[in-house]
């Protein structure tokens, strides 16, 4: 469907032309539904005029209409960032049933909002949102916080978290509302560092900080590590500050710490990073049968990479892995500096992105 489908009473709505609304209106032969069970009422709200809602409102729009996806005219407005048109919306009715209403996909206004970004439709929300609306998470396990982690909308979180510390004292409805995870464990604090959501880290971090950054998601990952496999540099170091060196040193898949996996990923300026944090431990730490991070970088490819632990004082590995005298030379004689490489890390794939789903 396009614009020049609609009949004329739906493109006068969407179009915020009130005048031409009301006339049709009082003639009485135009439709307020159209196709897909999109009505008048969702186009006025979508195109964000409060002038043409009034109107058809008092000619009997039902505000709780649903389209065929089932969502509501309040979901159109929070969708296309209408925040007077949102205000407008909850006068009409039960504001309850308004905000708490999803669609197919289990989206309410608020996730709506908070996904696509729209911050002044979600402070409006949380003004009539109920506080088990806060945490309230689609059947896929996302929750408005996640949404906005996940695609960076640094103010949208801002007022999720605000409103959620201002509603209890105690600091508990907050705790709960970062801490929230997906059947998997991911939480919005992965998704903000594998996705490089820096300003969304730092806010997060505000509120029990221990506890998120030692949350473990899919076979162990944690959010350091989502920031490392990914190289967002600036997101480990917000991280970092926060975690004791034991955590650090956290085992993930294969039994392989933050440094290992950067290691692995070529990721030279977090290696940088983490080693600044607690060198000496990091230098020896062995994964099981994986070697050390300096093993996995040379059998990685990631030859920056190794010299760089090698300047910085790692052993090198014993055994078979020693017999190969071409790399035993290079590795010997490092440079006076250390290799800058993370462009030189492995390609990360679409499908690679924590912001696709973790399997």
């Amino acid at each position: 469907m396009t614009e020049d489908d609609l009949p004329p009473l739906m493109s006068a709505a969407l179009h915020g032309d009130a005048d031409t609304l009301q006339k049709l209106l009082q003639e009485g032969n135009q439709p307020l539904l159209y196709k897909n069970g999109m009505t008048a009422l969702m186009l006025a709200a979508g195109g964000g005029s409060v002038e043409c809602m009034r109107l058809l409102h008092e000619a009997g729009a039902h505000v709780m209409a649903a389209d065929a996806n089932g969502s509501n005219a309040l979901l159109w407005a929070a969708c296309h960032g209408r925040s007077a048109c949102v205000e407008e919306l909850l006068k009409y009715g039960s504001e309850v049933e308004q905000v708490t209403a999803a669609n197919r996909d289990g989206c309410t206004p608020l996730m709506a909002a908070a996904k696509v970004g729209r911050a002044g439709c979600v402070k409006q929300l949380l003004k009539h949102a109920a506080r088990e609306q806060l945490g309230a998470a689609r059947p896929d396990g996302m929750t408005a916080l996640m949404d906005a982690a996940e695609n960076g909308h640094s103010k949208c979180v801002k007022h999720l978290l605000k409103h959620a510390a201002g509603a209890d004292a105690t600091g508990a409805l907050v705790q709960d509302l970062v801490m929230a995870a997906r059947g998997d464990g991911v939480t919005a604090l992965m998704y903000a560092a594998a996705n490089g959501r820096a300003v969304c880290v730092r806010r997060l971090l505000e509120h029990a900080a221990e506890r998120q950054v030692q949350a473990e998601g899919p076979k162990g990952m944690t959010a350091l590590m989502f920031a490392v496999k990914f190289g967002h540099t600036d997101c480990v170091v917000k991280l970092l500050r926060h975690m004791p060196e034991a955590q650090v040193k956290a085992q993930g898949p294969r039994g392989r710490t933050a440094l290992m996996i950067a290691a692995e990923r070529g990721r030279s300026e977090c290696v940088d990073e983490l080693l600044k944090h607690s060198p000496e431990t990091q230098m020896c730490a062995s994964a099981f049968l994986d070697g050390t991070a300096l093993k996995i970088a040379v059998e990685a490819g990631h030859m920056h990479v190794a010299r760089q632990l090698r300047q910085r004082g790692s052993p090198l590995p014993p055994g078979a892995f020693l017999q190969k005298a071409k790399l035993l030379a290079e590795l010997r004689s490092v440079p006076s500096s250390s290799a800058r490489g993370d462009a030189q890390g492995r390609d990360d794939t679409a499908n690679d992105r924590l912001c696709c789903r973790i399997s």
